[in-house]
Formats: structure tokens, C-alpha cells, sequence
């Protein structure tokens, strides 16, 4: 890879290499690691893809260090990395193509996002604003038709559908929490039998 000093494009980024490991957020030209996932939120991670993988091709149900690139609002950052997506048919061959591990703009959106919320003390608190205001902001104005925010703190699934790119939100929220069965309005998602409680005690 080209090491760049400061990259300040998403393709910059793709090609940054300061010989870690890290992964970045790229935020107004500078750049924010992202700390890596706790074990917890990571297994939740890791059994909800095995719970999607019948669904969809196993190739298509990805777990973290997938960049995907979003509209940067002042403050927010122009990628994010989330816990688990759901790429869209055409994405293998188009990131073959591009030979990155990646989802640009130029790409057609993924079919769902899901992100398993860090702990917060407080509604104030940088994870608590980062999941259920900024990123759904950045998602629906991807045209991303679905987005999961599981948090184990508040034991919920929120499950938020048709976004309206114009609008920058999800016109469908619905919250899920308990014995619930978490229901998906992704086509592919309609047999889905598995309840809050299974997703955050896998």
C-alpha cells in the first residue's frame, strides 16, 4: 500500500498504511482510530451473522473491518466501519474489481446495516449520539433500506426501514425488546424467527 500523510478523500483512506493495524475515521481531513470492538458486542456480532447467513450468501453477511463510505455532515465522519453488513449482490464483484475490501459511494448501498451499541452513562455520551443520531442520518442518506441498532445496555432492538435520501432519516422505526420476535421489512428477512432476548444472550 502508498503510505499517505494525510489523506483526505475515501480513496486516500483505502490507501492509507501506517504499518498498524488501526482503523480510522476521517473526519473533516483529520483522522480518529477506531477503538476496537469489546468481546461482547463482537460475539453478538458474530451469532447474529450466523443467524442471517441461511438468508442471504454466506459471502454477503460481513462482520467489521468493512469501511463503508457515507455522506461526511459537518462533525461526522465520511466512513464508517459498522459491526455487521449485508452487501448487496453486486458488491463481491465490484470490490473484486476495485481489489479493496470496501463500499464507496459509487457502489450501490448495502441491504442492511446492523450496529451493536457501546456503553453509554448517559443520551449525552459520544456512543450513544454516534448510533442513534448520527449514523442513522448518514445511513438513510445512503439509501440504506434497513439499519439495526441492538443495545445491550437498554436490552432493545431498534429496526429502522425506508430511508428518504432527501430527508436524511428512516420513515419506519419500530423498537423490539424481551421476547419479541425483531421483524424486518427486507423481503428477504420475512420467515426471520429469532427474538431480542436470543440476539442478546446467543
Amino acid at each position: 500500500m502508498t503510505t499517505l500523510t494525510h489523506p483526505k478523500s475515501f480513496q486516500e483512506l483505502l490507501d492509507y498504511d501506517d504499518g498498524t493495524d488501526n482503523s480510522y475515521e476521517l473526519t473533516e481531513g483529520k483522522l480518529k482510530i477506531v477503538a476496537p470492538e469489546s468481546e461482547i458486542n463482537a460475539y453478538i456480532a458474530s451469532c447474529l451473522r450466523d443467524v442471517l447467513v441461511p438468508f442471504f450468501n454466506r459471502r454477503r453477511v460481513v462482520i467489521q473491518k468493512m469501511y463503508v463510505e457515507v455522506h461526511d455532515f459537518p462533525g461526522m465522519p465520511l466512513n464508517r466501519e459498522p459491526d455487521l453488513v449485508v452487501l448487496h449482490p453486486n458488491h463481491p464483484r465490484l470490490m473484486a474489481e476495485a481489489g479493496k475490501m470496501a463500499i464507496s459511494a459509487d457502489m450501490p448501498p448495502p441491504q442492511l446495516i446492523v450496529e451493536v451499541v457501546s456503553p453509554y452513562p448517559n443520551p449525552l455520551h459520544e456512543n450513544f449520539i454516534r448510533d442513534y443520531l448520527q449514523k442513522p442520518q448518514q445511513y438513510a442518506q445512503r439509501g440504506i433500506p434497513e439499519f439495526w441498532i441492538i443495545d445491550p445496555q437498554r436490552k432493545l432492538i431498534e429496526v429502522q426501514s425506508t430511508p428518504d435520501t432527501k430527508r436524511c432519516a428512516y420513515m419506519s422505526q419500530a423498537t423490539f425488546e424481551g421476547s419479541d420476535l425483531v421483524r424486518s421489512q427486507l423481503p428477504e428477512l420475512s420467515d426471520l424467527q429469532i427474538t431480542v432476548q436470543e440476539v442478546l444472550e446467543p
